[in-house]
């Protein structure tokens, strides 16, 4: 493995997806989740270090991927691929949240986050193929 490709794409993604969630989750769907959700699921302050560890590990994951599983090295493929893989793992997790939690309270907020999640590992994503393409250049 090419670890100077694989740090640096997960340093995009992880920069890029923050940046993304903090628009998403903590400004446009932050009011919707709060209707949305079981009372008390939300801290009142959260915990960035551990909100940077999960990025980290998010882009990590998508940059292994598109190294080795994927061979995506373009802004536009990182978009399409980074999509896909958000918002099927988000739908997956939030489905078996729903399924097994009183988390939600009702399906929509699964389908909201699914796209949410597509939506932030898209760009995410985009920043990682970006990046891994640069190389070879």
């Amino acid at each position: 493995m090419d670890i100077k490709k694989f740090l640096l794409g997960t340093l995009a993604g992880t920069v890029a997806s923050f940046a993304v969630a903090y628009l998403i989750f903590g400004v446009i769907l932050h009011t919707f989740f709060e209707e949305n959700t079981m009372e008390g699921v939300g801290k009142a302050e959260p915990d960035f270090i551990w909100i940077i560890i999960g990025h980290v590990c998010f882009a990590a994951a998508l940059t292994y991927i598109f190294l080795h599983l994927g061979n995506v090295k373009t802004l536009s493929g990182g978009l399409i691929a980074g999509f896909v893989i958000g918002l099927l793992t988000s739908l997956g997790f939030d489905m078996i949240a729903f399924a097994t939690t009183n988390m939600m309270t009702s399906i929509t907020p699964v389908f909201v986050d699914g796209i949410a999640g597509g939506v932030l590992w898209a760009v995410g994503g985009g920043a990682i193929g970006w990046v891994l393409g640069m190389g070879g250049k």
